[in-house]
């Protein structure tokens, strides 16, 4: 049994998803001819050349929220040629007024060495001047950051203290990290139930490897009763996730080692749950 939870590449770029919908972080902003808004319905629409012509306006004007988007165009390529050190330096400039978003992309730029030497050091810094604002997936990566020592002493109590932060606004990727830390003992007292209860909250999110990890404890009986067609069936559902390489067939192995042992009645009712099942955010 191989619990799927904590990876370093974890840590890495956050980048263009981040921004639409997300958060808007505090960020004094002088007024502007050009529109944001129109710069961004033209992004989330494909419409690079016209978002990028309102973002360079008003990045040029100071707008943080503008320059953030600009330096993720540059990051993606989208308009105009990849550039990392350009993005890199749009994210600077609006992550030094304060923009929470701005400062979790340039922490992560550093953290892989996009654009810049990598530095640890610095990706700790800025990440978490980012979590410190209450941005959430800020929050799960500096717990990241706490809980692989990079940048700063290896700390399992202060990486479960942010990703606390991150799971309380409903980030089921420090849910998954919390049920890990109980599941093995990292920075709290071992417990297999507590463990469950925050993969089973993740899994409720949707969360691929945290549906893995409930068939793990399901077909081993701990944190929970022993119950082999759900752990079936949580490994269906894993397999409708977004796992690849080496997750993908390490779950595949374990589906069908379970399988091995059902009746077809008793995999018919697993396959019927699974179908059955949704989400609860």
């Amino acid at each position: 049994m191989v619990c799927l939870a904590l990876r370093a590449a974890a840590i890495g770029a956050v980048l263009s998803a981040m921004l639409i919908g997300c958060q808007e972080q505090t960020a004094t902003n002088p007024p502007t001819s050009a529109s944001l808004d129109v710069g961004k319905a033209a992004y989330i629409s494909g419409d690079y050349a016209t978002a990028l012509r309102e973002f360079r306006a008003l990045a040029a004007q100071g707008n943080a929220k503008a320059q953030t988007y600009l330096g993720v165009m540059y990051m993606e390529g989208q308009g105009v040629p990849q550039n990392h050190a350009e993005a890199v330096r749009w994210h600077r400039k609006a992550a030094e007024q304060g923009l929470a978003l701005a400062q979790l992309n340039l922490g992560a730029m550093y953290h892989d060495g996009l654009g810049v030497a990598q530095d640890y050091i610095q990706a700790h810094k800025w990440t978490r001047m980012a979590a410190e604002q209450g941005l959430a997936l800020a929050q799960s990566s500096l717990g990241n950051f706490y809980y692989f020592g990079r940048g700063v002493k290896k700390d399992y109590g202060e990486a479960i203290r942010w990703y606390r932060k991150a799971a309380e606004q409903g980030d089921d990727k420090a849910m998954l990290r919390i049920g890990y830390m109980y599941g093995h003992g990292y920075g709290v007292e071992l417990d297999d139930t507590e463990g469950v209860k925050w993969y089973r909250r993740a899994a409720e999110r949707n969360n691929a490897r945290a549906q893995h990890n409930m068939g793990d404890n399901y077909e081993a009986g701990t944190g929970l009763p022993q119950d082999s067609v759900q752990a079936y069936m949580r490994y269906i559902l894993s397999l409708k996730g977004d796992l690849k390489g080496e997750e993908l067939d390490h779950v595949l192995h374990e589906r069908n080692s379970v399988a091995s042992k059902l009746t077809p009645e008793q995999k018919a009712e697993a396959e019927r749950l699974a179908t059955e099942w949704m989400p609860k955010r």
